[in-house]
């Protein structure tokens, strides 16, 4: 697999995985085969753009771009709301860099 490709591929994965969805379903909702969408996440067969957006979208993800001096801000963020820490954990503070203390 694409080493670029790879962690957006692992991250459909474990959204389907996490949804309880079986890759039959998946396909299903797709509209392609099971044996399709294996070979796409095992990284046998290549992904273009349609069909990614087409997948993440059928797993309720939003594909968007963050400005990179962002990118920590938005991953805190999703962590956050999705329960995976604490909003009042005093850890979960992402230094901007311009802070005082």
């Amino acid at each position: 697999m694409d080493p670029q490709v790879e962690p957006f591929i692992n991250e459909l994965v474990k959204t389907r995985r996490r949804k309880e969805l079986s890759q039959e379903q998946l396909g299903q909702k797709l509209g392609m085969k099971q044996s399709y969408l294996s070979l796409i996440e095992s990284g046998i067969k290549g992904i273009g753009l349609p069909l990614f957006l087409n997948i993440a979208r059928a797993l309720d993800l939003e594909v968007i771009l963050v400005p990179k001096q962002y990118a920590g801000a938005v991953k805190q963020l999703v962590r956050e709301l999705s329960g995976e820490i604490s909003l009042e954990d005093d850890s979960a503070f992402v230094p901007t860099g311009d802070d005082d203390g």
